[in-house]
């Protein structure tokens, strides 16, 4: 019985330091102590606007964007999808049109995890006519679902 109070006594006495500067540690905030988290969107202006040619490679780079430190922390997998549709004579009828991309970039799955950069890879095809096509990107987490489209233009080589 006199070992597990004495015990008791070293425990609580060795705690108190580390109590004490647990309380100065983290001076105005929460510290977080899991993976930072990021998801993405897609692509960077470079990637987008140039006129592109068939048989050409297009790379897009998707755009790491932090979370709130406080959002959920924990890792998880995002798949990251980016197709092309068309040819389309015009903007109008670009916009116009719902259909599903008939060129797709293989799917890249990537995490949240921060430090990650990955690139999705669409290769015009040799035959394909000069016109407007619709890229639609899409990242998928954890049941959700965010899409967003852009145009990329091809002229005949």
């Amino acid at each position: 019985m006199w070992r597990f109070h004495a015990w008791i006594a070293m425990t609580a006495t060795a705690s108190i330091p580390v109590l004490a500067l647990a309380g100065c540690s983290s001076p105005g905030g929460v510290v977080s102590t899991g993976p930072a988290s990021q998801t993405f969107t897609c692509c960077s202006a470079s990637d987008i606007n140039p006129v592109r040619h068939p048989g050409e490679t297009v790379r897009l780079h998707w755009i790491a964007t932090p979370l709130d430190r406080s959002a959920s922390s924990q890792l998880s997998t995002l798949r990251l999808e980016a197709g092309l549709s068309g040819p389309f004579p015009s903007l109008s009828a670009l916009k116009a049109a719902d259909g599903p991309a008939t060129i797709m970039a293989p799917v890249v799955v990537a995490t949240n995890k921060v430090g990650s950069a990955p690139v999705s890879v669409i290769r015009i095809p040799m035959d394909a006519p000069a016109g407007y096509y619709n890229l639609t990107t899409m990242v998928s987490q954890g049941g959700g679902q965010i899409s967003a489209a852009s145009v990329i233009t091809v002229a005949a080589k």
